[in-house]
């Protein structure tokens, strides 16, 4: 909690023009047991942001019970927290958790958006997962790395992405200096007419944020 109280602190001393950002922050099964866990959270998250810019992005890697898991999910979403289920499609525990928390927002794992480009079916299915979620806004894809991938996410629905495609994940302080980079290029884009590859890394809309409680104190950047 601690390296989350420090990254939310200098998140807090960027510039008024971050404000609208929307934060991610990981959290696991033994956070959403730990009975004194939602009020430890409130205490620091609520110093940098308002609650509605955060979310609570549920990642797990060991076995657990999907009926205990919806049971604190929605004492969270009775405070007012929004939800987000990591590493949907990576098995078919996944989409039970999809039907069963139904979540704000997915993120899509690596593993089906990495070559998406040449594969019509995976496309078929990110389309439907954005119409199941009812807006391209709710659905983020992780590890893309080229033009292809983005382009064939896109015609999916899929709005948003992380990925080298994007940046590497930043500490807390350098995202300033990314977002000016980003827009620089932008704009010299445009003014270049070379419209093919760069506009599509512009921050024309506030990124996602997401944040780790391991102590690496690091941002992982969406477009």
């Amino acid at each position: 909690m601690l390296s989350l109280r420090t990254v939310v602190h200098d998140l807090g001393q960027l510039p008024r023009a971050f404000d609208s950002l929307r934060w991610f922050v990981n959290v696991t099964l033994s956070n959403l047991c730990d009975p004194t866990f939602q009020e430890r959270l409130e205490q620091v998250l609520t110093e940098g942001a308002t609650r509605s810019q955060w979310v609570l992005e549920w990642v797990e890697t060991v076995p657990y019970d999907l009926r205990n898991v919806a049971q604190h999910v929605r004492a969270f979403r009775q405070r007012g927290w929004r939800i987000a289920l990591d590493n949907v499609g990576a098995d078919a525990s996944s989409l039970r958790a999809l039907a069963e928390l139904e979540p704000d927002f997915v993120k899509v794992g690596r593993s089906l958006i990495r070559g998406i480009s040449t594969s019509a079916s995976a496309q078929r299915l990110l389309a439907r997962l954005v119409s199941f979620m009812g807006s391209p806004d709710a659905v983020i894809a992780e590890g893309v790395e080229d033009d292809e991938d983005l382009l064939a996410l896109r015609e999916a629905g899929v709005a948003l992405s992380q990925g080298y495609y994007w940046s590497p994940s930043l500490l807390a302080g350098q995202l300033e200096f990314w977002h000016a980079w980003m827009t620089e290029s932008y704009l010299r884009a445009w003014s270049q007419d070379d419209l093919a590859v760069v506009p599509n890394r512009s921050c024309t809309r506030a990124p996602y944020i997401s944040l780790d409680m391991d102590g690496r104190r690091k941002v992982d950047v969406t477009g």
